[in-house]
């Protein structure tokens, strides 16, 4: 409600988003979008499902797409699937 109540500025014309520090990391950012925005500018690919470590963050799997009754579609790392959408993914042995 902050950024609603006191930094609201016109959509399209001067926002289209709000971009914040971090609570857990303040060296990284979090942006917030307009959602009726982000529905006209940004397209979900895909996603990955992550397993993370203080080391490392293995990937599990990724979704992508969806089936006829709307369902999401997994496939494991190293799959066609993830190769097309996620080409910089390594694969590794968990």
């Amino acid at each position: 409600m902050i950024a609603k109540d006191y930094f609201d500025l016109p959509p399209r014309v001067a926002q289209d988003a709000w971009a914040y520090s971090s609570v857990r990391d303040k060296t990284k950012y979090n942006v917030c979008f307009r959602p009726d925005i982000a529905h006209d500018l940004l397209e979900l690919n895909g996603a990955m499902i992550c397993k993370t470590n203080p080391l490392k963050t293995h990937v599990l799997c990724v979704a992508v797409g969806a089936d006829e009754n709307n369902k999401i579609l997994f496939y494991p790392n190293g799959s066609e699937q993830q190769k097309q959408v996620f080409p910089e993914i390594e694969r590794s042995v968990p």
